[in-house]
């Protein structure tokens, strides 16, 4: 059966190469590439001899035919784009599609990719984002970024050493100052850099001088912040105020439990709202012990309302919050 092997390559750090993918592209027939002086560093680097085929996306849709054409009923090939992971933003997706189109093998070879290496390290949620490419030069550009700014995902997009200091002052008139940006550049190679910041400190730091390479830029969603997130950071003289939360926490025990005395078992779930509303390690011990005394109360279930209802009394208290005389 014939196969088409798409296989992912270092963007940057040669050695970021798989055994697998390795071993692939020295057991193919040929080997399809975005370019071929490009790969032919890759292939020279791990000793691979292999008859390379070009395939960019200047090649008419015909070229990709031409090259399946080539190919016997037991064949295998294997594509590479310049740099990552083929299809993303390349046009490996279209000499894929003509495979498909004639009931050719396709097989990934997973490795690098751009998008991910970076999404890895930004810092940025990454439970649901969207991803752009390479943006437009003229034409629907614009829409792009005001989809950016009323996001509630992080959104990703590649962009070229030249049109990257624009975007900056493009991204100044779209985006609130406040809005986080990030950036990577150069990915992977020695002058590898990731930019965590809002838009008046990344034209700061942006000059002629570093803005050289490839970019991989973030937008943070709406609202996002890399401040410190915690409700109860432990500043200097901390250690008083958690003797204050501890009084505080003796004198409205027996109220809780009276409250739970009429209510019946606590289960794993105040555990998960505990954990949820980032309490730190340092909880004090009557709190501790004021928990497990909860945990014991098990003759039925709590209503998740009376769970809320403790749970942000201690929350309060912790916090200080709570002025009651108990």
């Amino acid at each position: 059966m014939k196969t088409l092997y798409i296989v992912a390559t270092p963007i940057g750090n040669l050695a970021d190469i798989s055994f697998r993918a390795v071993e692939t592209l020295k057991s193919v027939d040929f080997i399809v590439a975005e370019d071929t002086r490009h790969t032919g560093i890759l292939l020279k680097k791990h000793d691979i001899e292999a008859q390379l085929i070009s395939f960019h996306a200047q090649s008419a849709d015909t070229k990709s035919r031409e090259i399946f054409a080539r190919m016997d009923d037991n064949s295998a090939i294997a594509y590479v784009s310049d740099a990552g992971t083929p299809g993303i933003s390349d046009p490996g997706y279209r000499l894929v599609r003509e495979a498909i189109q004639q009931g050719i093998k396709v097989v990934p070879i997973p490795g690098p990719s751009a998008l991910t290496t970076f999404l890895s390290a930004a810092g940025l949620p990454t439970d649901s984002f969207i991803f752009y490419g390479f943006l437009p030069h003229k034409k629907g550009r614009q829409t792009i970024l005001q989809e950016c700014r009323k996001s509630d995902r992080t959104s990703v997009f590649y962009e070229s050493v030249h049109r990257f200091p624009k975007l900056l002052k493009e991204l100044s008139e779209i985006l609130d100052n406040s809005r986080i940006i990030v950036v990577g550049r150069e990915l992977t190679k020695m002058h590898e850099e990731f930019f965590r910041g809002n838009l008046v400190e990344a034209i700061a730091h942006f000059t002629k001088e570093n803005t050289k390479g490839e970019f991989v830029v973030a937008i943070s969603p709406r609202d996002f912040s890399f401040q410190k997130t915690s409700e109860f950071p432990l500043e200097k003289g901390g250690e008083g105020d958690l003797l204050k939360s501890r009084e505080k926490i003796d004198q409205i025990d027996a109220e809780l439990l009276k409250l739970l005395a009429e209510r019946m078992k606590i289960s794993r779930k105040i555990a998960q709202i505990k954990q949820k509303a980032g309490l730190p390690k340092y909880i004090p011990e009557r709190e501790v012990e004021l928990i497990a005394n909860l945990q014991n109360l098990n003759d039925s279930k709590l209503r998740d309302s009376d769970i809320e209802k403790i749970w942000l009394t201690i929350l309060e208290i912790s916090r200080g919050e709570v002025e009651k005389d108990w």
